[in-house]
């Protein structure tokens, strides 16, 4: 297997060098070129802290995350992992951590059967600059314990919600795009979350839902131009929203 070691050079002292392996890289590409054409086969033979690295192209499979195992690709417009089999998500997770997925559009063709793009549970995992879309249950959907981050992503046309985020969840959502999406861009339940420098436009419902126990803070985030209301609180939900703008 070609396996590209990354390496931490610790200098002490006077030339006191040593050597620490970090994990690998393991190079996917669907020429042929890497180790392996199927991304799935990768994580199955990764270990804890290698990253999967994913040249440019059209990847049709599904992925069941492991722990400790990252994903990168060459940038959304130019990896996509994209699938329309069964009830299946592109991406599932399940009591998973310290997960990255970067660089990456996650794609649910278009099938009479109904999924998610991303299904989660119980997870903690950072999302960066990725473009989530096609789902039509939803973006992305999370329930039980778990520790979500979104940075520079885009979640848009998905045929339900753009994000929803039940149970006893932390989400951080920073610079991001939630917009065009059927139902409510972010959907809260019971979950706490920081949002900076984000925008919810063009849903079909609400820019943000907030039910139970949610709790928000809002920074530089806009709302505007959706179906019903730009920020809607339910419940005891409280939201503090601070230099933004909302409107319907």
């Amino acid at each position: 297997m070609v396996r590209q070691l990354r390496v931490t050079l610790l200098i002490a002292g006077f030339c006191l060098l040593s050597l620490t392996a970090v994990g690998a890289d393991i190079v996917v590409s669907t020429d042929g070129a890497g180790a392996f054409r199927s991304i799935q086969r990768a994580i199955d033979s990764a270990n804890y802290g290698d990253i999967i690295l994913v040249n440019p192209g059209i990847y049709e499979e599904t992925l069941v995350l492991a722990s400790g195992i990252s994903i990168r690709g060459s940038g959304p417009s130019h990896t996509i992992i994209r699938s329309s089999y069964g009830y299946q998500p592109v991406v599932r997770g399940h009591a998973v951590g310290s997960v990255v997925i970067e660089g990456i559009t996650l794609e649910r063709s278009s099938s009479m059967l109904e999924s998610a793009v991303v299904d989660l549970q119980s997870s903690q995992i950072v999302f960066r600059n990725c473009r989530i879309t096609g789902g039509q249950e939803g973006g992305v959907r999370s329930t039980g314990l778990a520790l979500l981050s979104f940075e520079d992503c885009d979640i848009e046309a998905n045929l339900g919600y753009g994000l929803q985020i039940s149970d006893a969840a932390q989400l951080t959502v920073k610079n991001c795009g939630i917009t065009n999406n059927d139902s409510v861009g972010l959907h809260l339940h019971d979950t706490t979350a920081v949002i900076e420098n984000s925008i919810f436009q063009w849903n079909g419902q609400d820019g943000i839902t907030l039910e139970g126990a949610a709790m928000m803070e809002c920074a530089e985030v806009t709302l505007s131009d959706n179906g019903s209301w730009g920020l809607r609180l339910l419940d005891s939900s409280q939201a503090t929203v601070v230099d933004s703008t909302l409107h319907t």
